[in-house]
């Protein structure tokens, strides 16, 4: 593998600090290391956050939203987002500095969605609090500062799967209309023999083979969930009316495929899609703190959010004479 010199680094002091695999662990251990190495991440300043329960189908939902610094009082975009972990791990916690980073440099508002997590609660929780989350946020904006009709959905792996899935069942709504889809390396449910599975199952160092089958066995009530059109949204036979998508894939990821199989089959219905793959980047990377590359792509990211939510931002007054 050719990796970036900065995932070579990181690949080495992942082998000196040692540990047991994720999946030789219970799911409890798994989130407490995951929150661990999260913890000692350098956070950036934000207008404002607020934690807030709001209803859902089933239960409460967690989420916390942040404000850009400056902020106008309303009007302003907003972002949905969606952690990652494989649907077992994550929070709003861990995904605090993340969240900020997105809140910095796109100048929306962030809503942070802490969605119920697998094993306790199988699949179709998630894709239920996430998508309840969305359409609180879509009627609740302007109560937030926000603007209704500049909403997005975004996530990383399993956040991105997330995200793929709630932007594609609202796809013909024409109330809860998403604004962009931002899906960073998602699980868009290609299935485990894919190309890129097979190729880089074995050897990539955040989610081997093992870990991928543990996220899976997890989260699914029974295989027959694989197929199911809420986790495999690559598999729906029409996702024409999507919202637009920036797709960020890394090259030596599993879930490559995911990634540029969805970016096909969204731009062959016809849908605006900005892919984009990082060369000798893997899984993760999005997130990882101190990585160029990572870093890159949020700009990258948000600077197609802040075009596509210019493009919808109402005219000015008086603009057009």
């Amino acid at each position: 593998m050719n990796y970036d010199p900065q995932i070579t680094a990181l690949i080495e002091l992942m082998k000196q600090a040692g540990g047991p695999p994720v999946h030789t662990l219970a799911p409890e251990q798994a989130r407490e290391v995951m929150a661990a190495m999260n913890a000692v991440e350098q956070v950036e300043e934000v207008g404002s956050v607020e934690d807030r329960k709001i209803p859902g189908p089933e239960c409460e939902i967690p989420i916390r939203i942040y404000k850009p610094q400056n902020a106008p009082a309303s009007g302003v975009p907003v972002l949905v987002y969606y952690h990652g972990g494989g649907w077992v791990v994550g929070s709003i916690e861990s995904y605090d500095p993340v969240c900020r980073k997105l809140v910095n440099r796109a100048e929306c508002i962030v809503v942070s969605v802490d969605y119920r997590l697998a094993p306790e609660h199988k699949f179709p929780a998630a894709v239920i609090d996430c998508q309840a989350a969305f359409e609180w946020v879509k009627k609740h904006a302007a109560e937030i500062g926000g603007d209704p009709d500049r909403v997005a959905v975004g996530g990383d792996s399993a956040g991105g799967n997330l995200s793929a899935v709630v932007a594609a069942n609202l796809k013909d709504s024409d109330e809860l209309k998403v604004a962009h889809q931002l899906l960073v390396y998602p699980t868009t449910g290609t299935g485990g023999k894919s190309e890129s599975y097979q190729k880089y199952g074995a050897t990539c160092p955040i989610i081997p083979t093992e870990v991928i089958s543990y996220f899976w066995n997890h989260y699914w009530r029974d295989p027959s969930d694989e197929k199911h059109p809420d986790f495999s949204v690559y598999s729906r036979e029409d996702v024409s009316g999507a919202a637009p998508a920036t797709i960020i894939a890394a090259q030596y990821d599993p879930s490559l495929d995911d990634s540029k199989l969805y970016a096909q089959k969204l731009i062959a219905s016809g849908i605006d899609v900005d892919y984009r793959e990082y060369p000798g980047m893997i899984h993760g990377f999005f997130t990882i703190d101190g990585l160029d590359k990572g870093m890159e792509a949020i700009e990258d990211a948000c600077n197609n959010l802040k075009a596509q939510f210019e493009k919808l931002q109402p005219a000015k007054a008086g603009a057009a004479k």
